[in-house]
């Protein structure tokens, strides 16, 4: 896919995600898009047979934020910012809610910026959460949060981790809250730093303090180690586009890739691209 050398990457992207969300429209159960399965017969497209290259972080941010308007599932694959994002910090402040041990002012502090996070809050973007987190009642102790509390506390004494990443997942309801397209960016990130976490749990033997320092010192650096770059890569299996940089795409196979703005005028042997010309306002299919 290709634009022409004065087309910005914020107009390029819009024109490279309306081809493909044309690519999924529905007729007679069959998308207009139909790639050969393994046995031969043609299928329906997937979100997840489709990588959009970009070579800038301006494009990337074009990209997604088309894709986001046309209600276009997609990851970013290979996200370096993986512990310097909100997800990070909030998964930080419930390792210490949990770690608290009593209901003392300091551990209502820690208690009341964990209810402030994704995980504890009514919805992804609930206005009210930070007046429901400063009138949050500890004497009732029939609160169903301290009651969950409690139990995630036991799994931390007893060190089940695993038991206990599973838990907070199935009480919070994270991923209900996380459904929809444009969430499934931070849903990926919140799975990935949980199985981070337990897998410096079990490693490291530490304890949830300590993991959350942990945390918090790569969230500050905002960067990743070499023995944490596992953890630095294709976050879930859910259908989704991978949007990527040329550089994190090498080794990597799509049926179908796109570089919007990627690259400029006519690719040698291509054997079909698309033109945006702003000059004639028109979509030019080549071959």
């Amino acid at each position: 896919w290709l634009s022409a050398p004065e087309t910005d990457p914020t107009n390029f992207a819009r024109f490279a995600i309306l081809q493909l969300a044309g690519f999924f429209k529905l007729k007679s159960g069959k998308t207009a898009m139909q790639l050969p399965d393994k046995d031969g017969t043609l299928r329906n497209i997937r979100y997840s047979d489709i990588a959009v290259l970009t070579k800038s972080r301006p494009e990337m941010a074009a990209v997604e934020r088309e894709l986001g308007f046309a209600g276009i599932p997609f990851l970013r694959y290979k996200d370096n910012s993986l512990f310097n994002g909100m997800e990070c910090a909030h998964w930080s402040a419930l390792l210490r809610a949990i770690d608290t041990v009593d209901n003392s002012l300091r551990s209502q502090r820690v208690i009341r910026a964990a209810l402030l996070t994704l995980f504890l809050r009514d919805s992804a973007e609930d206005p009210r959460t930070l007046d429901k987190a400063e009138a949050f009642s500890f004497e009732d102790e029939g609160n169903p949060f301290l009651t969950q509390l409690e139990i995630w506390r036991g799994l931390a004494r007893k060190k089940l981790w695993a038991q206990l990443l599973e838990q907070i997942y199935t009480d919070t309801r994270i991923e209900e809250k996380l459904n929809g397209p444009s969430y499934l960016q931070t849903l990926a990130k919140i799975r990935q730093i949980g199985d981070y976490i337990v897998s410096v749990l079990y490693t490291d033997g530490c304890s949830l303090e300590e993991a959350a320092r942990h945390l918090e010192n790569l969230h500050a650096k905002g960067e990743v180690a070499e023995q944490d770059a596992a953890y630095v890569a294709k976050g879930t299996d859910k259908d989704a586009v991978q949007v990527m940089t040329i550089h994190a795409s090498k080794g990597l196979e799509f049926p179908i890739v796109i570089a919007p703005g990627g690259f400029k005028g006519e690719v040698a042997n291509a054997s079909v691209y698309l033109q945006d010309d702003p000059a004639e306002g028109t979509e030019l299919p080549r071959r």
